[in-house]
């Protein structure tokens, strides 16, 4: 996976052994507190890697004693993985797969222009690596002060479906907004607030509860001209609940496309059913912008 960030299966493995290294439970209330936790990690993670489960979401969804740890440990392996992304700047390990890389390349705007910018997001991720990537890319480029950064590309409409381990602040110190937590991306994963973060975000099935992010972005993307869906792959149920919002978008003339890397004839019908002209096996989600997208229309 670029940026190193776990797919499905390896978020499950890593949350299974919980495997954290002392840092993270730096600042927790006691050390019994600790202890317990770990107690409970290591009993409740041979129950899901026994139950040998792709997703963490749908394990979670069937054992509710064990949601709190379980959402405090997808945390803490998020936060983990901005960590490690911070510390190598980014960095996707390949050149080919880095597709950040690729549209900030052809987006790049001064900070005053964004405002003007017609590109939006729509991810199911929990991490804040899309904000890091193009508020440092832009402090780089032009030499501005991170905030400053931050402040343009958060005119961008990005809409986290399920919510996200804190909000993202380009500096400072972890602090509090209207009961969500406020962190850093890259800053060190503290015990304490494992339990908020879990808090700021929510279980696919959780988010069936509430539905007004979903209604946000289906109207986000039948107003498009082009919808592009990358790193879906076998989830593509996970689309279903926009599947109007796809074929409407195709029907008045729009294209949608989608990255169909690995996968095979039956597993890329669900994504051609919903109108997306899927890529080719081979093609990453680099190579399907470079190649499809004509990034001037955006700006």
């Amino acid at each position: 996976m670029p940026y190193g960030f776990p797919s499905g299966p390896a978020l499950v493995r890593d949350i299974a052994e919980s495997d954290w290294p002392d840092s993270v439970y730096e600042g927790a209330r006691s050390n019994r507190s600790i202890m317990v936790f770990k107690s409970f990690a290591r009993s409740a993670g041979k129950v899901l890697l026994a139950s040998n489960l792709y997703s963490i979401d749908e394990f979670l969804s069937n054992h509710p004693p064990l949601q709190s740890w379980g959402k405090q440990s997808i945390a803490i392996r998020i936060l983990m993985a901005e960590m490690k992304s911070q510390r190598s700047a980014c960095a996707a390990g390949s050149e080919e797969q880095d597709w950040l890389k690729l549209l900030w390349n052809e987006i790049a705007l001064r900070p005053e222009d964004f405002a003007y910018h017609k590109l939006a997001f729509v991810t199911f991720n929990y991490d804040r690596l899309l904000e890091h990537y193009l508020t440092t890319s832009m402090a780089n480029s032009y030499g501005v002060p991170p905030m400053v950064a931050w402040n343009a590309i958060s005119r961008l409409k990005i809409i986290h479906l399920h919510g996200q381990v804190g909000r993202y602040q380009p500096e400072g110190p972890p602090r509090s907004i209207d009961d969500q937590p406020s962190i850093s991306f890259g800053d060190q994963v503290l015990f304490p607030l494992m339990e908020t973060c879990a808090n700021s975000f929510k279980l696919g099935w959780e988010s069936t509860k509430d539905g007004s992010r979903v209604e946000e972005a289906s109207r986000l993307i039948a107003a498009a001209r082009v919808v592009v869906v990358l790193g879906v792959g076998r989830a593509a149920s996970l689309l279903s609940p926009f599947a109007d919002a796809i074929r409407s978008v195709v029907h008045s003339g729009g294209v949608a496309y989608a990255t169909g890397y690995g996968l095979r004839e039956a597993e890329r019908r669900p994504l051609s059913d919903l109108r997306l002209q899927v890529a080719d096996p081979g093609i990453d989600a680099a190579l399907l912008l470079r190649d499809r997208i004509h990034f001037p229309s955006f700006c």
